[in-house]
């Protein structure tokens, strides 16, 4: 299991597998700059390190477990801030050293750069990052939910969850009698865990 999950974009979909919209446009592709002129920044409560153990679960029944830990951190350049994930398991550790930084123009819009060319649109919407993405034909949509930030909270957390299933539609329903056809897709494997703030809380960006 550990080994399929080594890389966020590749391995988990291929490992654990063998929403809706109307009216969408074609998305543009990504654009990041450092320097936006929006002041598009990442609230300092996700900086720090933060660890926890991942459930993964298929639609077959089976499960598995790994550890997780998620490094946030602001860099040099405004505009971009380490997001680096290494997971660990009974195989070893493989860590991936990926940037979050901050789309152009754009406020609450971010790119995931993996440092490998590919780059994974991402949005910060309140207190939750999310991104959904294809590859190798599996579709998935990863969600970081901040919990209980803020000056006053004793422990605060990351609720992390990836859902995943083929990207191919697997109904399309409706279309008659003035009904929008909705196509629908089928989510096999889930992944998620409550990553806790293992170090001292990180100062501001200056």
């Amino acid at each position: 299991m550990f080994r399929c999950v080594m890389s966020l974009t590749v391995c988990l979909c291929v490992c654990l597998i063998s929403g809706t919209s109307l009216n969408a446009q074609e998305p543009e592709a990504p654009t990041i700059n450092a320097a936006t002129k929006s002041e598009n920044r990442l609230p300092a409560e996700w900086f720090g390190t933060w660890r926890g153990e991942v459930e993964a679960t298929s639609l077959k029944g089976q499960t598995s477990t790994f550890q997780m830990e998620l490094t946030v951190r602001p860099l040099t350049e405004r505009g971009r801030w380490q997001w680096q994930i290494v997971y660990s398991g009974p195989q070893g550790e493989s860590k991936r050293p990926y940037e979050l930084v901050a789309s152009k123009d754009q406020p609450g819009q971010f790119v995931i750069d993996e440092k490998n060319s590919i780059l994974i649109d991402t949005t910060l919407l309140g207190n939750t990052i999310v991104s959904q993405f294809s590859v190798q034909g599996q579709s998935l949509l990863s969600r970081y939910r901040l919990r209980n930030s803020g000056a006053d909270a004793a422990t605060p957390s990351i609720e992390f969850e990836i859902l995943a299933g083929p990207s191919k539609v697997a109904t399309t329903s409706g279309g008659q009698n003035e009904v929008p056809a909705v196509d629908s897709w089928l989510l096999t494997s889930r992944q998620s865990a409550v990553l806790k703030r293992v170090d001292e809380t990180p100062a501001a960006e200056a």
